[in-house]
């Protein structure tokens, strides 16, 4: 009840926090969502997993400018990257955002293509390689 009452009060007419997704669920949510936001404030920040859910399930991201951001999204393709740490430039982009829906609409697809270089069907060829010497 407390989890319950603690994301409910996080949620708003635009922004949603689900807190953890059971992960046989994870796509489901994701995909009725408009977009994705990772604002991490640690530019060390690995690959991270949610990130990678969203691109698969076609839903464009925002993200900061951690270290992997560029390496993962493509700025105005698939998601949208605001410098790591500035305010004023994720208000900007937050603004931009909500002035252009149709913008991100068009993310969606990118956003899914993108995705699928991250899935085992899309790589297993070079994992049976890399681990058998085969494919």
């Amino acid at each position: 009840k407390e989890k319950e009452e603690y994301i409910y009060s996080l949620k708003n007419n635009h922004i949603n926090y689900y807190g953890i997704i059971d992960r046989e669920k994870v796509f489901e949510v994701l995909q009725k969502s408009f977009m994705f936001a990772l604002p991490t404030k640690y530019y060390g920040e690995g690959t991270p997993g949610s990130l990678i859910e969203s691109l698969i399930a076609g839903v464009p991201v925002l993200v900061s400018s951690f270290s992997q951001a560029g390496l993962l999204i493509k700025d105005e393709v698939d998601g949208i990257i605001f410098e790591l740490g500035n305010k004023r430039d994720l208000k900007e982009k937050l603004i931009n955002i909500y002035l252009n829906r149709k913008n991100v609409l068009k993310m969606r697809e990118n956003a899914a293509k993108n995705g699928k270089k991250f899935l085992y069907s899309e790589n297993r060829n070079v994992f049976l390689k890399a681990i058998l010497g085969q494919t």
